[in-house]
């Protein structure tokens, strides 16, 4: 093959030109040469090609090294942003501590002001909290920090730790021990003994005691039963109630046809007789004794996500009831004890007993000490970015 049209540049001693050339001699391909040396036109071509390379090079360098410089920018202003928010949580903690986020707040409020957002030592970084959602028992809370035109955002949530309460929980009385508290006589195979607390509340009266944990100042939801010694007995003998005028929502019930959504003061002692009767429910109710409370139970009376509370004493006797009951809860002030502040006698081996969620339990119900009624809970902690 002859191209006299063609023409090589090489340049003597390069490994790439004798590769070249090397396959054009075997190829019989004769291309004329011309010595890149010796051709001042060529080596011009040459070193604008180069300037052409080192340029492209330059220009690419410094479009990574500007948008580097960008990236950490942003990364920057999201850490501080993220900072905030941080401090967003540990403020919302150190605050719940003395405020009470489970009463008289609701979803959207804002816990950090209601207006301006939380300064920090830079001026341009700040943060606010606001509450995400909310029920009884558990709080979600976001937390978002900002930081230039950066946001970064944190949800977290707060709960209810209510691991001293259970189901039967009585006021301590320092004079005697634990075990005079309570009285257990016949109770079967159920360890009774594991669904007692006995705690240390520190309340001058019964009144102190009872506002602690009903969520309410004056009580207007309470209907008042203002009767000497209230017994209730079987189905035959009931009695209906007419509530003091002013209080609460309902005009009177029958007492015998069981409780079910009620808020009721009793006055003096409350005793409920429910031997001979097929079924009697308490459930979802909260009962105030400014006595003692003494329940005489069948095999079908049943309690379910109701509250007690009780001034004196409480004696639990009878039939064990044929399905478990869930969610009781009764607080004895101990005022006086008849031997003891809490009795159960004669319940038999099938007495069964749950405490399943304290969400279920009538929404008037409160139960606050700084000491022990707050733990953050960084189970579902977790950042989101805006």
């Amino acid at each position: 093959m002859n191209d006299k049209n063609l023409k090589l540049y090489y340049m003597p001693g390069c490994p790439y030109c004798m590769k070249v050339m090397d396959f054009f001699e075997e190829n019989d391909i004769n291309i004329t040469l011309k010595n890149i040396n010796n051709d001042s036109g060529a080596a011009l071509i040459m070193v604008l090609i180069m300037l052409v390379v080192v340029a492209g090079l330059a220009g690419g360098l410094l479009a990574a090294t500007t948008f580097n410089t960008r990236f950490s920018g942003g990364e920057l202003d999201r850490n501080q942003a993220f900072y905030a928010a941080d401090s967003g949580v540990e403020y919302t903690k150190a605050l719940s501590k003395n405020v009470n986020f489970f009463s008289g707040f609701e979803k959207g409020d804002r816990v950090s002001g209601e207006d301006n957002n939380i300064k920090l030592n830079d001026s341009n970084q700040e943060f606010f909290v606001e509450i995400n959602d909310i029920n009884s028992s558990r709080i979600e809370f976001i937390s978002t920090g900002k930081y230039n035109d950066t946001s970064s955002s944190i949800k977290f949530e707060v709960s209810r730790n209510f691991h001293d309460l259970n189901n039967f929980n009585i006021n301590r009385d320092e004079n005697i021990s634990d075990e005079e508290h309570y009285s257990l006589t016949g109770v079967g195979g159920i360890a009774l003994e594991e669904k007692i607390s006995i705690i240390d509340w520190d309340f001058d009266t019964f009144e102190d005691f009872y506002n602690h944990f009903l969520d309410s100042e004056d009580k207007t939801f309470l209907d008042i039963v203002d009767e000497d010694n209230l017994t209730v007995n079987g189905k035959d003998n009931g009695e209906s109630l007419t509530f003091e005028e002013g209080n609460g929502n309902h005009e009177g019930f029958e007492l015998d046809q069981s409780i079910k959504n009620q808020r009721i003061h009793v006055k003096d002692n409350l005793k409920i007789n429910a031997q001979g009767q097929k079924d009697y429910i308490i459930e979802d109710s909260i009962i105030v004794v400014d006595g003692y409370l003494d329940l005489n139970i069948s095999s079908g009376f049943h309690i379910e996500n109701s509250v007690f509370i009780v001034k004196d004493h409480f004696e639990l006797s009878g039939t064990s009831p044929s399905e478990p009951w869930i969610n009781p809860l009764f607080l004895v002030y101990g005022e006086s004890k008849l031997p003891a502040y809490v009795e159960m006698d004669g319940i038999g081996s099938n007495f069964g007993i749950n405490f399943e969620n304290y969400d279920d339990l009538p929404e008037e119900f409160v139960y606050f000490d700084e000491n022990r009624t707050f733990d953050l809970s960084y189970e579902n902690w977790r950042v989101f970015r805006q």
